[in-house]
């Protein structure tokens, strides 16, 4: 999905930063967080994903049927943006993004890996 302009660069931070969900809102949330912070210390008790070969860090994955179901739930639209986002329409662009890969990589059979380099 590329770099963001804000925080540390990874636009799903900004996504859990800036998206208020309604109805399914915790599994929305627990979709996003696992893709963005899976591999992270906290949850896993260790920091190799983090500080691969090359600079490669790996953040966070979703099997196929998670993919699913987080395409199904942010395109339902049981979500609004927060009042004070910092970018106008960044939310919505994130999600729209997000959208189109997560439903590419289930009509493929796959999941997907968010990961970034340094």
């Amino acid at each position: 999905m590329g770099r963001f302009p804000w925080g540390d660069g990874n636009p799903l931070s900004y996504l859990l930063e800036f998206i208020t969900p309604f109805d399914d809102g915790e599994e929305l949330l627990a979709l996003v967080s696992e893709l963005a912070l899976r591999f992270s210390s906290e949850k896993i008790g260790h920091d190799n994903y983090r500080n691969g070969a090359g600079g490669m860090c790996m953040l966070g994955y979703l099997s196929a049927d998670e993919a699913r179901e987080l395409q199904q739930l942010l395109s339902r639209g049981k979500w609004a943006v927060s009042s004070d986002e910092v970018f106008d329409g960044g939310v919505r662009e994130i999600a729209k993004y997000l959208v189109i890969v997560l439903r590419q990589a289930f009509s493929r059979g796959n999941g997907v890996l968010l990961r970034a380099h340094s």
